[in-house]
């Protein structure tokens, strides 16, 4: 790892969905060539609602055609084992962990929390942060998979790795690079033509107020090689997650 840099620069989607954060305090890692940054739609969101989210990588990796998510993070279950797989120059891997953002509140801390969240496999709380999918938070993701149908691999899965699944990602487990094109570019905000992306929709399944938590989660994004080096990492802004809308806010609607 050659250095750490804190960008403020965010992105626009022309879609007209504001997946941006404001210019503030978001963290980045810049490892060898390569910066990730995260990119969201809001900041605050229900822990039954996902929160679209796009990662940018730039430059674009030399080979690293597709990205490989965590698979405790697949918010579908497996329905059969899957096939065994090797590591492929052609692949990323994605590593996804949290952090209550209390925890991180000067440089050293952040830079603990990244190095921790480079020797994690697959989707795991940091010691740092000591974030956990509480009990009440279990029993209410137990009630919403036994309303699917799950096959029996699936609901075994499921029963062995549910107080791993903090972060849910709503997408294919491998993921193509999508390419920024010299026409459109201009239509993202400070996004190199030589970067590309990803987007799915993130859903963390605990509240932060169950961890007496403030400040909010912060998620931090992992992206190795097949060889297990770290290519880029990057950690949202804090995000904020409720149990349920305030009813101030359902009578506004």
């Amino acid at each position: 790892m050659n250095g750490a840099s804190t960008t403020n620069e965010s992105l626009a989607s022309p879609s007209g969905l504001n997946l941006a954060f404001p210019r503030s305090s978001m963290a980045t890692q810049t490892v060898q060539q390569y910066t990730l940054r995260i990119v969201m739609a809001k900041k605050k969101s229900r822990v039954d609602s996902g929160i679209p989210t796009r990662l940018v990588l730039f430059p674009m990796p030399q080979g690293g055609s597709t990205i490989r998510l965590p698979s405790l993070c697949m918010a579908k279950l497996p329905v059969k084992p899957p096939p065994p797989s090797t590591p492929s120059a052609h692949t990323l891997q994605l590593y996804v962990s949290v952090v209550c953002w209390s925890k991180i509140q000067d440089k050293e801390q952040l830079m603990k929390a990244f190095v921790r969240a480079q020797r994690l496999q697959e989707a795991e709380a940091l010691d740092g942060g000591k974030v956990k999918i509480c009990p009440r938070c279990l029993r209410r993701e137990e009630k919403r998979y036994k309303r699917k149908s799950l096959t029996e691999f699936g609901n075994r899965y499921f029963q062995a790795n549910k107080g791993k699944r903090l972060v849910l990602l709503s997408t294919w487990k491998t993921k193509s690079w999508s390419e920024f094109h010299k026409d459109v570019s201009t239509a993202y905000v400070d996004s190199p033509v030589s970067s590309v992306h990803v987007d799915f929709s993130m859903r963390i399944t605990c509240c932060c107020h169950h961890h007496d938590e403030k400040k909010g989660f912060g998620v931090i994004f992992t992206v190795k090689d097949h060889r297990d080096n770290v290519i880029a990492q990057a950690i949202t802004d804090p995000i904020t997650i409720i149990n349920k809308r305030r009813s101030h806010d359902i009578s506004s609607l």
